[in-house]
């Protein structure tokens, strides 16, 4: 299937919009989280069966984002553009190098650029399902397919959107009477329903998998493939954000507005050898515990290959109910001290015991024997 000449010479490609580095560096990690837990629920259920297992999962966050972009955009009375309007507007916002034609039986929608191009069916379906829904809510008289999609080695996505009883392939040779405009958005609203929608898609494929397989296999899937996505951004990271292994000072301030720009709410201050950040608003606040905790392996593997003498770990989490999330950087000796501090008071000798067998302070069997004396004491 492919546009006749005419409609080629006459569509006009729309251009990602011209995101700052660091928006597009944020862009980039969540589309990489979406590729790789698409992976890791295909590697485990198969094509068909995680295809089947998110269905559920990316009809309601479509129908959630096709009713408010009608609602954002006051489609009211242009009930016969109205689709190809909102097909136009989270392709474009995306940053897809993408072009949306009307024509007298139907839309045509090509993208010749994806950020998740290597994600499996599990997370490209959700095209499909988005142009079903639109036709579902706004073209009851219209059937919508995705004949073409560049996760399966296509050279394009190609969707199109045919009245009922008018073959596909006329809708791709009929002359195209309207290319709906990009959306009227500023660069940095554009760039809230871009990370809304990208931290969107890899949620709605890790809540399947818990759902389905629990967290146990769904963590052992994905913690590693996170740990990995943070040492690969590492090179991109530090020569955005300036950082030297040598200088503390700029590896803080680097991850200290990487993190940000994941925020809505909340402060930040900096301490004597990193930092903390508490969260009062947050786009995760309502999903699983283990997106942070994914967060948090990405993180791992970013300062094994920035500064392997710092950690990042999380305190407390709304997405375990909490009111605020609490994010702390520091010396992993200073980390430790603190978790001596918090977790092992010396009135508890089983969790000191335990910590100092976790460091490798003391030998498996030095803490069978200690552990023995103690259950002896009853402690």
């Amino acid at each position: 299937m492919e546009l006749s000449e005419e409609g080629k010479k006459g569509a006009a490609t729309r251009k990602k919009p011209n995101y700052s580095p660091r928006d597009q560096l944020a862009f980039d990690v969540l589309a990489e989280f979406g590729v790789a837990t698409s992976h890791a629920i295909t590697d485990i259920m198969g094509e068909e069966q995680a295809e089947a297992l998110v269905r559920n999962e990316v009809h309601n966050a479509m129908l959630a984002m096709i009713l408010n972009i009608k609602n954002r955009m006051a489609l009211e009375g242009q009930y016969s553009l109205s689709p190809g309007y909102v097909e136009n507007w989270p392709t474009y916002i995306i940053g897809l190098d993408q072009k949306v034609e009307i024509t007298s039986i139907g839309f045509r929608w090509l993208a010749t650029s994806c950020p998740w191009f290597r994600a499996t069916y599990a997370l490209c379906y959700k095209s499909g399902q988005y142009s079903k829904t639109v036709a579902e809510i706004l073209a009851p008289d219209y059937t919508a397919s995705n004949p073409k999609r560049l996760s399966r080695g296509d050279d394009t996505c190609l969707i199109i959107f045919a009245k009922k009883g008018v073959d596909p392939d006329q809708v791709l040779n009929a002359p195209c009477i309207c290319e709906p405009l990009p959306p009227p958005l500023d660069l940095e609203e554009m760039a809230l329903w871009n990370h809304s929608y990208m931290g969107n898609m890899w949620a709605l494929l890790l809540k399947s998998m818990l759902a389905e397989i629990g967290p146990e296999i769904t963590m052992n899937a994905l913690e590693s493939k996170f740990k990995e996505i943070g040492r690969g951004f590492a090179k991109r990271f530090n020569e955005e954000y300036k950082i030297s292994a040598d200088d503390l000072g700029s590896v803080v301030d680097g991850l200290n507005s990487f993190h940000s720009s994941f925020l809505k709410k909340g402060w930040h201050k900096g301490t004597s050898d990193g930092f903390s950040i508490a969260t009062e608003e947050c786009p995760y606040s309502g999903e699983p515990p283990e997106v942070c905790q994914l967060f948090q392996c990405f993180y791992d593997g970013l300062l094994e290959e920035i500064n392997s003498e710092l950690v990042m770990s999380v305190s407390t989490m709304m997405t375990k109910g909490d009111k605020t999330c609490n994010w702390t950087l520091r010396k992993k000796n200073e980390a430790r001290k603190e978790e001596s501090k918090e977790e092992a008071p010396l009135d508890d000798p089983v969790k000191l015991l335990t910590l100092m067998y976790v460091r490798d302070e003391i030998t498996e069997e030095e803490f069978r024997k200690k552990l023995t004396v103690l259950k002896e004491l009853k402690l």
